[in-house]
């Protein structure tokens, strides 16, 4: 059943209900023809004014596109900062992210800039070039970091995904390339993570393989790979810019600051004969066209809240489960195994050794430990 949803914006948006009863929201900007694009995003009202910030934001660029408008507001001026906002923003999309996490990018973006940056001139690094000022850039971080009641995590994610537009405009050469996450990035206390012996992951999958393939199918998703929670709920069959790959069984997940770099994953045959399995299952759903698991971005609580209501049923339920216990599993055993550390920075997809180590420190220091009692000294 569809049902379409007034807007004051030009455009449409449309309410479609699956078979499941779930309601998701797609929408088509103004001028354009074709199909309606799933926003993935699932209804709400918090959810339909995302859809509706989607079709103000194309049809401001149809209006510039067929010079309807020659006053352009401050936010879409052609020299200065939100331009380049919506270049960033219109190159992620195109690369197939969705529009609640285009969003998230603009809200981290509102959050921190507070004013219109011409472009000027910046010699410091850039002899005669012209420059987004990195002044004017570092203020604003330095007000957002001292003055918001955020707490320590919130503040890192927006600074996270606001150096992805900073390496955007560093790469067109416009602002200058200073990671600015790395030199304003607050001390978070990390979060305990449990992970899960294998036993108690293998008893999970068996309960969930009875009660719904998918979820047991993404469950193994995670045991076999160590993935993190939002890659596989974003990930796509297909070639770059998606994920999975099965033609050349290779997986490509995005680099978590640097959005256009990928880090490959090989596909082996018992990872392979899940992701044909749902490949299956793909082709047969109407929703969710092109996706490894029917699954939204903004699901992540949802996966979990599964996760712990088989955990109780399972009576193994401990403080700090999440599907990263998958991950810390995976390492675990690799650790056990005595794996080089250099093999487990590639397979957990760390930035660096020193990561790796930090993560999982004490069984490094449990092999150091054997390492040493076994030396033998003449």
């Amino acid at each position: 059943m569809t049902r379409a949803i007034k807007t004051k914006i030009p455009g449409s948006i449309l309410v479609r209900k699956t078979k499941t009863g779930k309601e998701y929201i797609y929408y088509k900007a103004y001028g354009e023809k074709g199909n309606y694009k799933a926003l993935g995003l699932e209804f709400s009202n918090k959810n339909i004014k995302v859809a509706e910030k989607t079709l103000e934001h194309c049809y401001k660029e149809y209006l510039m596109k067929s010079n309807k408008i020659d006053d352009i507001p401050l936010h879409e001026t052609n020299n200065n900062v939100y331009k380049i906002l919506s270049e960033f923003i219109d190159a992620n999309r195109t690369r197939g992210l969705t529009e609640q996490t285009l969003y998230e990018y603009r809200l981290s973006f509102d959050h921190i800039i507070t004013e219109e940056y011409d472009l000027d001139s910046y010699n410091i690094l850039y002899k005669n070039g012209r420059k987004i000022k990195q002044l004017s850039i570092e203020k604003d971080i330095i007000s957002y970091v001292n003055t918001t009641t955020h707490n320590n995590n919130t503040i890192n994610k927006h600074l996270r995904q606001f150096q992805l537009f900073v390496n955007f405009g560093a790469e067109l050469g416009i602002i200058s390339p200073v990671n600015f996450y790395k030199k304003y990035k607050k001390k978070q206390i990390p979060k305990e993570v449990v992970a899960y012996s294998i036993d108690e992951a293998k008893a999970i999958l068996k309960f969930a393989k009875e009660k719904d393939e998918v979820f047991y199918l993404l469950i193994k998703l995670y045991y076999l790979t160590g993935g993190r929670l939002g890659e596989w709920l974003n990930a796509y069959f297909g070639e770059d810019p998606h994920n999975v790959d099965l033609e050349n069984n290779i997986i490509r997940f995005r680099n978590k600051i640097r959005r256009d770099l990928y880090q490959t994953v090989p596909i082996f045959p018992e990872l392979k004969e899940v992701l044909l399995r749902l490949k299956e299952l793909e082709e047969e759903r109407d929703d969710y066209k092109g996706k490894v698991v029917p699954y939204s971005a903004t699901n992540k609580g949802l996966i979990n809240k599964k996760l712990n209501k088989i955990e109780k049923q399972l009576g193994i339920k401990k403080k700090g489960r999440s599907t990263h216990g998958f991950r810390r599993l995976l390492a675990t055993e690799l650790f056990k195994n005595e794996i080089p550390i250099d093999v487990i920075k590639d397979v957990m997809r760390h930035s660096s050794i020193d990561v790796t180590l930090k993560a999982y420190r004490e069984y490094d220091n449990d092999r150091v430990r054997k390492s040493m009692e076994g030396l033998k000294r003449g």
